[in-house]
């Protein structure tokens, strides 16, 4: 099954709801949710359609990740998005335009990232 990775939902993402400065891991984990609730998705239905995919995670661990108490490969990530019909670097950055501290010393603009 190939997937599509189209920027339906990011649409109705609103800025504000990630700050910025937030590291992408920490973006990815607000992120998730807040795109597998737009989908009207629980966490079981998006489990189960990771499964449909071959891609084994449970609901438990979909919450996790939600909660920021489980880490998120990048093969995770980029399947999950995949499911949830929406660019992984939507899931990843910012929607503002704001910064993204990766480390004490290094900061980008999600601008600069999305270029």
């Amino acid at each position: 099954m190939v997937y599509s990775l189209t920027c339906l939902s990011v649409g109705r993402l609103r800025p504000s709801s990630v700050m910025s400065s937030a590291p992408p891991s920490k973006v990815l984990h607000k992120r998730l949710r807040e795109v597998r609730r737009l989908k009207g998705w629980t966490q079981q239905d998006l489990a189960e359609a990771l499964g449909r995919t071959g891609v084994d995670l449970s609901a438990f661990a979909i919450a996790r990740m939600e909660g920021d108490n489980r880490g998120v490969s990048l093969d995770e990530a980029i399947a999950i998005s995949a499911v949830l019909d929406v660019s992984p670097l939507h899931t990843l950055v910012p929607l503002d335009n704001g910064s993204i501290r990766l480390t004490p010393q290094l900061e980008v603009t999600a601008a600069d990232v999305r270029a």
